[in-house]
């Protein structure tokens, strides 16, 4: 063997593997100090969790509405609907609760079917859910960043715009000095055929309104007002809520009690000498507007799909800028939400209720009877 300064050639070769492997663990054991490396799974915040129920949706082509919005008010959200998800024709028909439910119950005994979502006030939404013969439940994953005040406690239709009740006055016809502060003010002879209000005996929102008003100021306290207002005032008693601030707006009536704030908003914006009173103790009533999937809706996915679209925040956008609606989230970013609907039109509003509760709902035809002394 040849040996060269006293170390063999299999020991220089040793020495260098050792070394190799001793280099190659150190940079193994280095911290990198780079970026470190970005997982390869897509984010689950890219992927629409609505994908599948499109595709299904789109087989079905269309869906059909029966909403108490105006067409108007609803071709937004139709517009912003068909730009995430296009190919679904929304069939959009504008009915009030009195023309709404007559229909699709008529629709559903003589046919089997009706519309696929019925848009209503709770009031409406929620004397139909106990029945079991027109709503299929149906509750949005999206309304689980809702307020829990404003769900559906029978938890079968989901929440999507808010609906503010008031007491309207007109400025030209009551001075400043003889605005009325509280519920006696009111039911005062000065205002005898001066007072317009909504129909509290058909069982639907204003029977409701009064009914859960009776449950935050008391029984007696709401029975002892409508009795002396009924002797006082002889209020004149109309069936369409936009007549009550239609007419205040113009001047036919001094007061209405109550309406919608929504209603009252555009005369406020065109400059109608209208204002809200500021009753003390009188809270502020709430009521969301639901979507409920009607019973064996034809067009069950798009159904769904719109309802998740509505809930969404991108439906809940599109919502709340629409002049003038509310929508139920308080997270989304829109021209219009409760606040600023209140800073703008019910400055100084009082303690936010909502209502109904499912027994008020249930009970609606009776309470509405015990109205009835209005109209009498």
């Amino acid at each position: 063997m040849r040996i060269r300064r006293g170390i063999s050639t299999t020991a220089v070769i040793a020495v260098v593997v050792v070394v190799v492997i001793i280099a190659v663990g150190a940079v193994l054991l280095i911290p990198s100090t780079s970026s470190p490396t970005k997982p390869t799974s897509t984010s689950t915040t890219s992927v629409d969790p609505d994908a599948t129920i499109y595709q299904a949706a789109l087989k079905e082509g269309s869906v059909v509405v029966y909403g108490s919005p105006t067409a108007a008010q609803f071709a937004n959200i139709t517009a912003a609907f068909n730009a995430k998800y296009p190919g679904i024709a929304v069939q959009y028909t504008s009915l009030q609760p009195p023309q709404a439910v007559p229909q699709v119950q008529s629709e559903l005994s003589a046919q089997g079917h009706s519309a696929d979502i019925l848009l209503q006030a709770a009031t409406t939404v929620y004397t139909l859910e106990p029945a079991g013969n027109v709503v299929s439940a149906y509750v949005s994953s999206y309304a689980n960043e809702f307020p829990k005040a404003v769900l559906d406690p029978l938890n079968q239709s989901t929440p999507i715009i808010e609906l503010a009740f008031g007491w309207a006055y007109n400025t030209k016809m009551i001075t400043p000095a003889n605005v009325p502060t509280t519920m006696a003010q009111v039911a005062n002879p000065q205002f005898k055929g001066e007072i317009v209000m909504n129909d509290p005996t058909t069982g639907t929102a204003f029977t409701q309104y009064w009914a859960s008003l009776s449950g935050v100021v008391g029984n007696a306290t709401v029975n002892t007002f409508l009795q002396n207002l009924k002797s006082a005032t002889s209020p004149v008693i109309v069936s369409t809520t936009t007549s009550c601030m239609g007419d205040v707006a113009s001047g036919a009536y001094a007061i209405c009690l109550a309406g919608y704030v929504h209603e009252a908003a555009p005369d406020i914006q065109s400059g109608a000498p209208m204002k809200f009173l500021n009753i003390t103790g009188l809270p502020l009533m709430l009521t969301p507007s639901n979507a409920a999937l009607i019973k064996n809706a034809q067009h069950p996915n798009a159904a769904k799909l719109l309802v998740d679209f509505m809930a969404s925040p991108a439906g809940q956008t599109a919502w709340g800028n629409i002049d003038v609606r509310i929508p139920v989230s308080q997270t989304v970013t829109a021209k219009w939400s409760l606040t600023s609907a209140i800073k703008t039109f019910y400055p100084g509003a009082g303690l936010q209720v909502y209502f109904p509760t499912p027994k008020v709902a249930t009970t609606a035809a009776a309470w509405g009877a015990s109205f009835a002394f209005l109209k009498s």
